[in-house]
Formats: structure tokens, sequence, C-alpha cells
């Protein structure tokens, strides 16, 4: 299944009116079923995630990388209820997936509070 992918808000875009991050608006609910991801970029790319939920809930973003012949573990995220926490910046890399998520970086949502999880994703 390809990935739902979320959508990436440049800053400089907003350099001089400011992304109100307090909107809903800008927030994309998680897909506990094909994953959520976005495109990487050379620039510094942020993660905000949310909770609005009353169980915690697990992120997990994929590393799909190995160094000499190890595999580095994928970053593993508790997310408590009731609470917005900023993640980032991915390097390319470490977090870029391969086919057929090339370019791409994979967020898993589980846990009881999955469905109560929602993504900002900004570059600056």
């Amino acid at each position: 299944m390809p990935l739902t992918l979320l959508t990436k808000y440049a800053m400089s875009t907003y350099q001089y009116t400011g992304l109100d991050i307090r909107q809903e608006t800008y927030f994309e609910s998680a897909d506990t079923v094909n994953d959520n991801g976005f495109t990487l970029s050379n620039a510094k790319d942020y993660l905000i995630i949310e909770n609005s939920g009353i169980s915690s809930a697990t992120v997990t973003i994929e590393t799909p990388i190995t160094v000499s012949i190890f595999d580095v573990d994928d970053l593993i995220l508790t997310i408590p209820q009731g609470s917005k926490k900023i993640f980032g910046p991915f390097p390319k890399n470490i977090f870029e997936g391969s086919s057929p998520n090339s370019g791409k970086i994979k967020i898993t949502t589980t846990g009881a509070g999955a469905a109560d999880i929602s993504y900002l994703v900004i570059q600056v």
C-alpha cells in the first residue's frame, strides 16, 4: 500500500505572517492502515505530532539503513495523551525510504490513542 502523504508547509512562505499551529486545519489525521509519510528535502524538515485523545500512542519513524552489517533501530516515540511534540530534522541519509517509498519518510502510528494522533510537517 502506498503511504498517505502529509502536506509540508515551507516556512519561507510564512516568514512574515507566521504559521499559526494552533489552527487544527493544518494538522492531518494519522492513517493507521496505510501509514503516513512525507517527501524529504535537503532543507530541515520537522514533524509536529499532536495527541488530542485520552490515551497515549506510539509513533514509529522508520530508519531503513544499515551501518556495516547492523540495522539502525527505528525511532520509536511515545506521545502522551493531550500533548503536542516536535521532532526533527530528519537527515535523508538516515530516514529516506527505498522503493516503493523512495525519497519519503515512513511514519507508523499504533496504540490505544492512535486514532487521536495528527501531524503537521514544516520545512525551515
